[in-house]
């Protein structure tokens, strides 16, 4: 309740109600991993809930946009800012994981014994990447598929 009193002492009351948004900014975060290490395949999507609607989304220092969703993402630590339509914020970091390097190494090489035969062998082993890993010869289909090694 506020009063006013002019000059003559005549008052005036009025009563005023100040609101605010039931609750504040809140984020959840859902991140999808880089594929391959090195590339910049990885993405996080922002939800906001809370504050005044609508949200609208920074990633870093950039410009606030009205899509929840970054793509093109390489492996590290992102800080991301929602913004609702009053301005109030909340922010987030999210990392955006890899996998280690695919290697591959052969071992256990065994020459063909006479031209024409098929008897030579190599160990193959895979380490790293995303598993399974599928095995081709010579770029024709796939002839074993294990999580660590092909004989």
């Amino acid at each position: 309740m506020f009063t006013v009193k002019d000059g003559a002492g005549c008052l005036k009351n009025v009563s005023v109600t100040i609101n605010e948004p039931s609750s504040s900014v809140s984020v959840s975060t859902t991140m999808t991993a880089v594929d391959c290490k090195g590339s910049s395949t990885g993405s996080v999507t922002l939800t906001a809930t809370g504050g005044t609607s609508p949200h609208t989304y920074q990633l870093g220092t950039g410009s606030f946009q009205a899509s929840s969703s970054f793509t093109n993402l390489s492996a590290g630590i992102y800080n991301f800012t929602v913004k609702d339509s009053k301005g109030c914020t909340q922010s987030v970091s999210v990392t955006v994981t890899e996998p280690s390097a695919l290697t591959l190494t052969s071992s256990n090489i065994l020459n063909v014994d006479c031209k024409g035969n098929n008897t030579g062998v190599v160990v193959l082993s895979a380490s790293g990447g995303t598993a399974p890993n599928s095995y081709q010869i010579g770029g024709g289909s796939i002839s074993h598929r294990s999580p660590n090694s092909i004989k």
